[in-house]
C-alpha cells in the first residue's frame, strides 16, 4: 500500500514541554517533546503504542478521508531505537486500530475495528512476523485490547460500547476460542505474566458496570468491585497493581487505586476530569493522560514522593488531547499517543493530525 501519509519528525527542541522532574532523575533536564508528527491531508488521529525494548516498538493511528472509501484508513510506524517509519498496514483495511501488543521484532499484534459503523463492519486481528503485516482472524463484535505471551498463547478482549458480539477470545496457536467471563466483560489489559493478567470493562451485575477489576491467574478468572468507574489499570505483581478510578459527575471525581493482593485501597487524587491511562515513569512515579478544567487535554504526573503535577503536551497550532502512554521497559523514557485538533469558528473540528510525544 503506497503511503497516504507525510510524516515529519520534529526536532526536539520544537514543540517542547517541561514538566517536573522526577526527583532521582533531577540531575538531567527532562521534557516531553513532539517525535512523530502526522500531517496528511485529511484528518488523522493517533490511536494506540506499544513498546517491547529500547530499540522495538509501534505506533498506530488514522486518517479520516471524507468521502472516499474506505472513509477511514489506519496506518502504522515502527520505531528502531532512534527513528519511526511508516511500514504498510495490509490492504482493504477500514477502522482504528484500538490496541497493541508486541513481543519481539518479529512478533507483534494489533486490533483494529471499524470507524464508521461500529461491531457491524470487517474487524480484523492483525500480525506482524518481522516483515509485514497480515489479518489472521476476523472476530465479531468490537475488540479493543489484545495481549500476546507467546505464539500459542494470544488474548483479545471486546468490550467498548458493548457491541454486538464482542467478548473474550483465545488463540492457542491452532485455534480461536471464545472464553466465558460470568457477567464481566474485559476491555482493557494489563500484565506481568500469562499467569497475571488485569482488566477492566463493563458488567451486567447490578451496581458494577465500569467498577469491575478481572484477573487470569493462569487458569481462572476472578473479579472483585473497586467501588469507582476503573479508566487506567497497570500490573505490577499478583499483590500490586494500580488503577485510575472516577466517580463521575463528582467535583472532586478523581482516585488511584491500589491492589495489595486482597483489597483495594483508594486515595483522592487532583484534577476535576477524570484520569486515564496510567503507566510508570520509571522512577517510582506515575504518568495518566487526563483533561483540565476547561477540556484542554494534559498529562499528569505523581512522583515517587507522592507529589502531583500536570503540563500541557507539546502540539502544533490547536488543542492536544493525549490518549494512550507506553514506557520504555527499563528506562525512564515513555512515549504518549495524543492528537491535536483544530476548532473551527462554526466550534466544529476543522481538522486534527496526529502525534507522538516522547518523554526523555
Amino acid at each position: 500500500m503506497p503511503n497516504p501519509l507525510k510524516a515529519t519528525l520534529v526536532a526536539a527542541a520544537a514543540l517542547a514541554a517541561v514538566v517536573a522532574v522526577p526527583a532521582s532523575a533531577d540531575a538531567a533536564t527532562h521534557a516531553w517533546r513532539v517525535t512523530l508528527n502526522v500531517h496528511p491531508t485529511s484528518r488523522t488521529q493517533m490511536s494506540a503504542v506499544t513498546i517491547a525494548s529500547k530499540k522495538d516498538g509501534w505506533a498506530f493511528g488514522w486518517a479520516y478521508q471524507g468521502n472516499k472509501r474506505p472513509a477511514i484508513v489506519p496506518f502504522s510506524y515502527h520505531w528502531n531505537g532512534k527513528t519511526w517509519k511508516y511500514v504498510a498496514l495490509p490492504k482493504g483495511l477500514d477502522g482504528i486500530i484500538r490496541g497493541a501488543s508486541i513481543r519481539s521484532a518479529s512478533d507483534a499484534w494489533a486490533v483494529s475495528t471499524p470507524g464508521e459503523t461500529p461491531g457491524k463492519g470487517p474487524n480484523a486481528i492483525l500480525h506482524w512476523n518481522g516483515k509485514r503485516w497480515s489479518v489472521v482472524k476476523r472476530l465479531p463484535g468490537r475488540p479493543s485490547s489484545v495481549k500476546a505471551f507467546s505464539a500459542k498463547n494470544v488474548w483479545v478482549f471486546g468490550a467498548d460500547m458493548a457491541a454486538a458480539g464482542s467478548g473474550t477470545w483465545h488463540y492457542n496457536g491452532r485455534t480461536w476460542t471464545r472464553v466465558k467471563t460470568g457477567t464481566f466483560a474485559p476491555n482493557k489489559v494489563s500484565a506481568t505474566s500469562s499467569t497475571n493478567m488485569w482488566t477492566f470493562g463493563r458488567d451486567a451485575a447490578p451496581g458494577r458496570d465500569g467498577k469491575t477489576v478481572g484477573r487470569f491467574d493462569g487458569r481462572r478468572w476472578t473479579t472483585t468491585n473497586a467501588g469507582v468507574t476503573i479508566n487506567g489499570i497497570l500490573a505490577v505483581s499478583s499483590r500490586s497493581v494500580w488503577a485510575t478510578g472516577c466517580n463521575y459527575g463528582a467535583k472532586n471525581p478523581n482516585y488511584l487505586l491500589h491492589w495489595n493482593g486482597k483489597t483495594w485501597k483508594r486515595a483522592a487524587a487532583p484534577g476535576t476530569s477524570c484520569l486515564q491511562d496510567i503507566t510508570y515513569d520509571g522512577y517510582g512515579g506515575f504518568w495518566f493522560v487526563s483533561q483540565d478544567a476547561k477540556g484542554n487535554g494534559v498529562i499528569a504526573h505523581r512522583s515517587k514522593a507522592g507529589r502531583w503535577s500536570t503540563v500541557r503536551p507539546p502540539h502544533p497550532k490547536g488543542t492536544p488531547f493525549p490518549s494512550g502512554l507506553a514506557r520504555v521497559p527499563g528506562t525512564g523514557v515513555t512515549f504518549a499517543t495524543s492528537t491535536t485538533v483544530v476548532i473551527g469558528k462554526s466550534g466544529g473540528w476543522n481538522s486534527s493530525s496526529g502525534q507522538l510525544l516522547k518523554f526523555s
